[in-house]
């Protein structure tokens, strides 16, 4: 059953509603009326051939008014926005029950006023035809107006993104639990399609309102999708080369292998949509980087090795393409998503956390190759952080993770990001009774040159606020110490210095 799903379409109803009933009231009492003031008996109202004729013309030219405004508004709007979103907008207008319903109505029923004026001789007059043709001719003007409200609605970008998303979740519903799967497998794979179309027509336009909206769309259609994996048979996950243009053999036989191609499908929207929005909305790789973390944590939880596995590469293809477009605000964004994956994950796959600790290191040194030192300083702060949080859970790579870090200092030759780093863990593992990681990590020191120790110092002496001074997705300061151990940190750095100088 229908219900409406709209501001507008509720006005819509609501507006129907009062015109039926006010109508109604009105024409009623002014009839009434006018009876009483005249003094005419209902019974002597009878209309003869040549009235009944002119009623007919009347409303039939009435009808091919309504009929013209409407046909016109819909071959304005639903191309125009059909254009801007996707062009299967046009196919699910038409498949809309209200949409059809109306136009049927109005084209009915000015046939209905042709049919009476060729009916209406001299000798006769079918008072059924001339009530039906009153009252038709009356509803079809009460009905213009919230049928506009109506389909106002449904090109709403809202209401457009739910019901391609309906359309995904439908599909999946029908899949056949045997048989034949390619006609299935087809309609996922072009509705999929479709609703990230909307997400890219967004991005295009630098809709931001739309664009969170659609992505957020997809997740949902992964989560709808996981709810009924474990029943599909094992001739559903059978990918084809056909459906992932220019995907390998190879590729093509793990993601049949993994049995991910629907997940590998939704993903690969999100990509074409972060890939567009690099350097152009950071509010869409925000939330695109969110989604694929939310994703991996859920894929963890379920058990599915497969699809965490493919997340963590879609995450290491994020943070390559921001690096190659240089956009360091992208990379800010998908290095921060990413270690708060492999934080989650320390406590139920470590390893996983240990895997993604050596990506964060690897795409470092890429980008501080190309130029982007920021971003190699960011890993060193991220994989401090993933090594605090390994210890605290005492995970058994706790320290491979802690190597993943001086690996990357020594092959980036270090810099004042990496002793805040190095100095701070070290403060961390005395305070916590791991004397031989914190000796480890002081000694490390001595091949810090002293200008980077000296302005190490400075930056965490200077910073106390907790928060920075800018507005940022992380909004933390990345040179700021917990009170906690800032003593302790300054202490090392000093130690040090003292040590030189003396």
């Amino acid at each position: 059953m229908w219900t409406p799903s709209g501001d507008m379409q509720k006005l819509a109803i609501k507006l129907l509603a009062f015109l039926s009933v006010g109508l109604t009231t009105l024409f009623v009492v002014e009839t009434a009326w006018e009876l009483h003031a005249t003094g005419v008996d209902l019974d002597l109202l009878r209309a003869d051939a040549a009235t009944a004729r002119g009623l007919a013309s009347t409303i039939s030219r009435a009808f091919n008014n309504l009929l013209a405004m409407v046909l016109s508004f819909v071959a304005i709007a639903i191309p125009i926005t059909a254009n801007m979103y996707t062009p299967k907008l046009v196919e699910i207008f038409f498949k809309d029950r209200i949409n059809i319903a109306t136009l049927l109505y109005f084209a009915t029923f000015g046939a209905h006023a042709l049919f009476c004026q060729w009916v209406f001789v001299d000798a006769w007059v079918p008072t059924t035809h001339i009530v039906i043709l009153g009252v038709s001719g009356i509803t079809g003007f009460a009905l213009v107006i919230p049928y506009y409200l109506y389909v106002l609605d449904f090109l709403n970008p809202s209401t457009i993104i739910r019901r391609v998303r309906g359309r995904v979740t439908d599909e999946l519903e029908r899949i056949p639990a045997s048989g034949a799967m390619s006609p299935s497998r087809a309609r996922v794979d072009d509705r999929i399609k479709q609703l990230g179309n909307v997400v890219l027509r967004a991005v295009e336009r630098a809709d931001r309102d739309v664009a969170i909206e659609a992505i957020n769309a997809l997740e949902k259609t992964l989560s709808d999708y996981a709810k009924v994996k474990p029943q599909l048979s094992d001739e559903w996950f059978d990918a084809h080369a056909h459906r992932f243009p220019g995907l390998s053999a190879e590729a093509i036989s793990l993601l049949r292998d993994d049995r991910t191609w629907v997940e590998h499908k939704i993903l690969s929207q999100l990509y074409l949509a972060f890939s567009s929005a690099l350097a152009k909305m950071p509010d869409a790789i925000s939330a695109i980087s969110l989604v694929n973390e939310r994703v991996g944590l859920h894929a963890s939880r379920a058990d599915d090795d497969a699809l965490l596995g493919l997340c963590i590469r879609y995450f290491n293809t994020f943070v390559r393409s921001a690096i190659a477009k240089r956009d360091v605000h992208a990379a800010f964004d998908v290095y921060y998503e990413y270690r708060m994956l492999a934080i989650d994950l320390l406590s139920v796959r470590p390893k996983r956390s240990l895997e993604i600790a050596k990506h964060l290191s690897y795409y470092a040194g890429m980008a501080k190759h190309t130029g982007l030192v920021f971003v190699n300083e960011l890993a060193a702060a991220d994989i401090a952080a993933l090594v605090q949080a390994a210890y605290e859970r005492a995970v058994p790579e706790a320290a491979a993770i802690l190597a993943v870090l001086e690996e990357l200092e020594q092959a980036s030759g270090g810099g004042a990001r990496f002793v805040k780093a190095r100095a701070t863990l070290a403060a961390y593992f005395s305070v916590h009774g791991h004397e031989r990681e914190s000796s480890q990590m002081v000694a490390g020191l001595a091949t810090a040159p002293t200008d980077q120790i000296e302005a190490a110092r400075f930056d965490i002496f200077r910073t106390v606020d907790p928060i920075f001074w800018e507005v940022t997705d992380r909004q933390t300061n990345l040179d700021h110490v917990p009170d906690a151990l800032r003593n302790s940190v300054l202490s090392v750095l000093d130690a040090e210095l003292a040590r030189r100088a003396g």
